[in-house]
């Protein structure tokens, strides 16, 4: 079901060791077929899988500002996890705003309907970054989370609760072992 991951701020950070655990035993990597990785404030590390696909994809043959202008605005000097590192390969992409995003989804991978955001912290990342669950709602594809897929700094653990996502201000859907974003009807 789970075609995509949506990778939000997957830090390299021992205290996210639990939460990475937590993905290993819940996620079947080989039914991913694409990885956006939305890593803010991340270091132009050129041994970054994902940053290299984007910059291979986007701009070497082609040059698209749309795609790379997020990445320059956006780099600092944090490190992607090495989890996460782990995990991308030539279908992944550093995207970091809901236009690059679009163009992607679109463009690259039209096919995949079903994305499942992991990463946080919960609010202020995921709600709150350029791309985000807000932003999410109007797109034409099926996001999903579960408690065990998003860290909150906020709790003791750093691991999200289902308590969080019943009582977040978006309407998530139960859906099997997962919540699924309400569409946000854009005409209203």
């Amino acid at each position: 079901m789970i075609q995509g991951i949506l990778a939000i701020d997957c830090w390299e950070d021992s205290r996210l060791d639990k939460f990475y655990q937590q993905l290993d035993k819940h996620i079947d990597f080989s039914e991913i077929q694409s990885i956006v990785v939305a890593n803010y404030e991340t270091a132009l590390d050129s041994s970054d899988v994902s940053l290299y696909n984007t910059l291979e994809t986007y701009s070497w043959d082609t040059f698209c500002p749309t795609m790379l202008l997020p990445i320059l605005r956006e780099a600092r000097r944090r490190k992607p996890s090495k989890w996460l590192q782990s995990k991308v390969d030539s279908h992944s992409f550093l995207l970091l705003d809901m236009a690059s995003l679009n163009k992607h989804l679109e463009e690259c991978v039209p096919h995949i309907t079903n994305w499942l955001i992991i990463g946080g912290s919960w609010k202020q990342c995921t709600h709150w970054r350029p791309i985000n669950v807000y932003a999410l709602q109007s797109l034409p594809k099926n996001f999903y989370i579960a408690d065990w897929s998003i860290y909150n700094e906020h709790n003791p653990d750093w691991l999200a609760t289902t308590h969080d996502i019943e009582n977040d201000d978006i309407n998530w859907q139960p859906h099997n072992d997962y919540y699924v974003l309400e569409k946000h009807d854009s005409t209203r």
